[in-house]
């Protein structure tokens, strides 16, 4: 299967998708409207995805009522699939044999129906990442000519959630269309990079012909995030606010925290685009980011502190053979595990530490709506600011040049939160997308990211500055 846009990709596209919205299933999310009197036998949709909190699923469903419908949904395996059902009884399920769990990449999945095809298998086409599936777990394709509840008239479209708001999809959509009256191929929404060709891109579908009952979701206008940019019915919106408009896009994947390496106990979630992190427990819990950087890259984020009470941030460099999740469970961050390379712990007096040891320093403990920011030079020195304020700057490099060619010497970010004086305990970790609104809105030199303060040099951890800078 082709790669699309991974974690560490340095591939550049020529067009570029700004906006996506991001989905927290924890809100009970969704966009819906009344289907128009389209071609129910013949139609494409697409969408570029990326998961946050695994599960199953819908990413859209298409409805008359509770015994005719027509869905995609991500199964608990993670398998995707699509089913019609028409008078409760079912006349569709193809579903390929991908599995869809990296949380930190997005993807691309496109369904192709026309019923009228004299070959069965021609009825319904699935692409991933730009590849036609052709490996399949279930395959009963619908009888020719057979009606779709999709351009239904009269009937709901809800994208993001079941038909009554249930299973809701976790994660960020982008680029969603709906083309009424065609059956097209990936290609016609993406493309493979021409210096990388194993990478998959979005290109401009602006140009297409959507269709009588067709749309387009660029989520551009924040105000509106339904707003068909095609001109047509636009979605309402249920429990989205502007500030899920996000810059994590398919042309720009940027770090989020990893959802599917948390600490190994169930009272950690990460929620709202796998930008939140909780715990209910006491004693630390916590997770490391999807994106990790090597010496040399000048990287910035920034922690905002919703609960006054223990949490932890700071870099580790992972050993091919460990489990990153198991390094944050227990007390290994209080005790200064040298699971850390460097750890801050805003609650505690002396609350820095390099490889285990204290540091002869004490900053203020933070209180709530503070924000902490990491930024870490080109020459691998740390500094911490608290509010914009530099609060402390560890000036031995964390590593020598001659040691960053070591391939467990990438540094990733990682998090940790301890509900010991309250419940429950939570940040929010901002490197460049944030979930909530910055009164301020600065960003890092190259233009990426929106950060509350001035990245003083640093660069917001994602994929077009990884792939410009290295890391």
């Amino acid at each position: 299967m082709a790669i699309i846009i991974p974690a560490n990709s340095a591939a550049v596209t020529a067009y570029s998708v700004d906006n996506s919205c991001r989905f927290n299933d924890g809100d009970s999310p969704r966009m819906h409207k009344t289907q128009g009197d389209g071609n129910q036998d013949k139609w494409t949709f697409s969408a570029w995805i990326k998961r946050g909190v695994l599960g199953e699923q819908y990413v859209f469903r298409a409805e008359t009522d509770g015994s005719n419908y027509f869905h995609i949904r991500i199964e608990s395996d993670n398998q995707i699939y699509c089913s019609g059902v028409l008078a409760g009884s079912n006349n569709i399920i193809v579903e390929p044999s991908n599995m869809l769990r990296d949380v930190s990449a997005w993807y691309h999945i496109v369904l192709a129906v026309d019923t009228g095809q004299a070959t069965d298998t021609n009825r319904v086409k699935w692409w991933i990442n730009g590849t036609q599936v052709t490996s399949f777990s279930r395959d009963t394709y619908p009888a020719q000519n057979a009606d779709t509840l999709v351009n239904d008239n009269g009937g709901t479209f809800t994208l993001g959630s079941d038909h009554d708001g249930g299973y809701h999809f976790d994660g960020y959509m982008a680029e969603v269309c709906l083309i009424d009256n065609a059956q097209l191929d990936a290609d016609s929404f993406g493309e493979f990079d021409s210096d990388s060709p194993t990478i998959w891109k979005p290109k401009d579908v602006s140009g297409l012909t959507f269709g009588t009952n067709g749309f387009y979701l660029d989520f551009k206008d924040s105000a509106n995030l339904g707003n068909d940019a095609n001109g047509g019915t636009d979605l309402t919106e249920a429990n989205l606010a502007a500030t899920d408009q996000a810059t994590d896009t398919p042309t720009n994947n940027f770090c989020t925290l990893n959802s599917v390496e948390l600490s190994t106990n169930a009272s950690v979630t990460v929620a709202e685009g796998n930008t939140e992190l909780r715990t209910t427990t006491a004693g630390y819990r916590g997770c490391y980011a999807t994106m990790g950087f090597k010496y040399g890259f000048a990287a910035y984020w920034e922690v905002k502190i919703v609960t006054a009470i223990p949490n932890v941030v700071g870099l580790s460099r992972k050993s091919a053979n460990e489990a990153r999740g198991d390094v944050i469970t227990g007390e290994e961050t209080e005790g200064g595990s040298t699971a850390f390379d460097y750890m801050y712990q805003p609650a505690n007096a002396n609350n820095v530490r390099y490889k285990g040891t204290s540091q002869s320093v004490t900053i203020a403990a933070c209180s709530a709506g503070d924000i902490v920011a990491f930024s870490v030079s080109s020459s691998g020195v740390v500094k911490i600011y608290l509010n914009d304020s530099l609060v402390h700057t560890y000036s031995t490099a964390l590593q020598t040049a001659e040691e960053s060619d070591r391939v467990d010497n990438t540094y990733f970010p990682v998090f940790a939160v301890n509900a010991y004086t309250a419940s429950p305990n939570y940040i929010h970790v901002n490197f460049g997308s944030p979930t909530y609104a910055n009164s301020s809105s600065q960003s890092d030199p190259d233009g990426y990211g929106d950060f509350e303060y001035a990245t003083k040099s640093g660069y917001a951890l994602c994929t077009k500055n990884l792939g410009a800078y290295g890391g």
